[in-house]
């Protein structure tokens, strides 16, 4: 091996070894999504589904539809406490949209010796609201963020969950 050789694999080992330190390596870390909302958006679509069916299938009225639908966006919700639950249904004429939105009204502290534990209070709101569909779609605004749902013929059902853990929010459409 000659001189100029040696030279410049040293070289080439000393300017790996800078590059080495100088780089910076990013990195982030994430958890999974939730995937009880996510299952609980699917059993939820199911289940509306199916009380559409049934009152379809068997001419019930269209206000006893809407009521059975309610009736089940309120048992979900009442199960459900901690998420909010968005139900949009209806046809091409005329749609509407049932929301069970949590807000917190406080909380309550108790104090044992050790680390106080808090306590959240929540109050479950129901908004039930007409929408008038334009040009078949229903434009609606679900916690800060611009749904657009595409009503098509027939009987439609669309749900939106939305659920607060820890630092994340995890927001479901079925």
């Amino acid at each position: 091996m000659k001189r100029g050789q040696v030279f410049l694999i040293a070289a080439l080992i000393i300017a790996s070894i800078a590059i080495g330190l100088v780089t910076v390596y990013n990195s982030t870390t994430t958890t999974k999504a939730n995937p009880i909302v996510y299952a609980l958006s699917d059993e939820i679509t199911f289940e509306g589904s199916q009380v559409i069916n049934y009152g379809v299938l068997h001419e019930v009225p269209k206000q006893e539809i809407s009521q059975n639908i309610k009736e089940l966006a309120s048992y979900y919700s009442s199960v459900n406490p901690d998420k909010d639950i968005v139900i949009v249904y209806g046809n091409q004429t005329s749609a509407e949209v049932v929301e069970y939105a949590n807000t917190n009204q406080g909380g309550v502290s108790i104090d044992t010796g050790g680390t106080p534990k808090l306590i959240n209070i929540k109050q479950i709101e129901r908004r039930a609201y007409d929408v008038s569909p334009h040009e078949n779609r229903v434009k609606i605004d679900i916690v800060g963020i611009p749904y657009e749902f595409t009503l098509k013929q027939g009987e439609n059902f669309y749900i939106v969950i939305k659920s607060d853990t820890q630092e994340e929010t995890t927001v479901a459409q079925g």
